[in-house]
């Protein structure tokens, strides 16, 4: 397997265990749809319990979640965020292109972002982060709506996106596949015995997740 998952190639590992309720009609049929959306709430509680699912998160920002002010670009970093890094990158025909590591630039000289007055050397791009607040700036940012900016965080993610990498393992796959077959035990098959059983299976993963992420971290 790769070294990590989008969130979308996630979401169809955790849908392999879950042959059946995948094809059930309005449940698995579209990218939002109720499976998907169970396997959302399902990481969000296992981020609580083991720390290596709250380490770099991936947000990506296209250039409608971003405001541009002179020559360099203006965002908000997630809420409650720990910053780790930034990069900007282009994609073409879904394919990621051109990519521009992040190097960091004074808060306190945003400026010279904004003026173009920040290094920009090939290969590299300069980021500023408030060290108070959650605004940041990004100098280079083209005028293009193929660019992107891509910021890798610490902290608990509520919400993703298909083409953002995600922290959680392979592992975890099936205790989310536990979370999501006791939830539709109830919400679809009225069968209360099916979801204490299920939820059973998905309490006792939970240990063996977080033994292994201590594991994998060295602790």
């Amino acid at each position: 397997m790769a070294d990590y998952y989008t969130w979308a190639e996630y979401v169809a590992e955790v849908k392999k265990l879950l042959p059946i309720e995948a094809q059930r009609i309005g449940i698995g049929t579209t990218a939002t749809d109720y499976l998907t959306g169970l396997i959302r709430q399902a990481v969000i509680d296992l981020q609580r319990i083991i720390p290596g699912f709250q380490l770099r998160h991936e947000t990506i920002y296209d250039q409608s979640d971003l405001v541009r002010e002179g020559m360099a670009m203006r965002g908000v970093k997630p809420p409650q965020s720990s910053f780790k890094d930034l990069s900007i990158f282009r994609v073409t025909d879904d394919v990621i292109g051109s990519r521009f590591e992040g190097t960091p630039h004074p808060w306190e000289k945003r400026f010279d972002l904004v003026y173009g007055r920040a290094p920009s050397n090939d290969g590299m791009a300069s980021y500023c982060i408030d060290p108070e607040g959650y605004t940041f700036y990004v100098y280079p940012m083209p005028e293009d709506e193929n660019w992107k900016v891509s910021m890798f965080w610490n902290g608990q993610k509520l919400s993703f996106r298909d083409d953002e990498q995600v922290p959680f393992t392979e592992a975890s796959c099936l205790a989310v596949m536990y979370f999501v077959k006791a939830h539709t035990s109830t919400e679809v098959e009225d069968n209360i015995q099916n979801k204490t059983d299920y939820m059973r299976s998905y309490e006792l993963q939970k240990p063996k997740l977080y033994l292994s992420d201590k594991e994998s971290r060295g602790e």
